[in-house]
């Protein structure tokens, strides 16, 4: 247990340093952090499953304001947490990241040359457009 946790403790000292240095770069929504695919692919859905309560117009419009600083696995726990209303979770990952992707296209992000994946969204901050 001694050697195991000498281990452990120089893989937590070097990852540690790898943060400070500012090796580790976050990205943000400038980035293109999704694909236009995979935001047509969004829209899509988004006509299936959340446009009855949620105008697309009238949600869009200052969201990303609430979502401000937050790193976007954030906002799309609450979302693949929440959503549909009433269904939550039931769509897979792949087609929350899809709405996802279609949210920040309608707020004017640009489209990057891939798809948002959801597991890189801790890596990625939302500034507002």
């Amino acid at each position: 247990m001694g050697r195991m946790t000498e281990l452990g403790r120089c893989a937590l000292v070097a990852g540690l340093a790898v943060l400070s240095s500012g090796v580790y770069a976050e990205r943000t929504l400038e980035d293109g952090v999704f694909s236009e695919a995979q935001a047509k692919t969004g829209k899509t859905l988004f006509g299936q499953h959340c446009k009855s309560c949620h105008h697309p117009k009238k949600y869009f419009d200052g969201k990303l304001k609430e979502w401000e600083g937050l790193t976007l696995d954030q906002p799309y726990g609450i979302i693949s947490g929440l959503m549909p209303q009433d269904n939550p979770g039931a769509l897979w990952g792949d087609e929350y990241a899809a709405i996802l992707a279609y949210i920040l296209e309608e707020n004017d992000f640009p489209a990057g040359a891939d798809a948002l994946d959801s597991g890189a969204l801790a890596d990625i901050r939302v500034i507002a457009p």
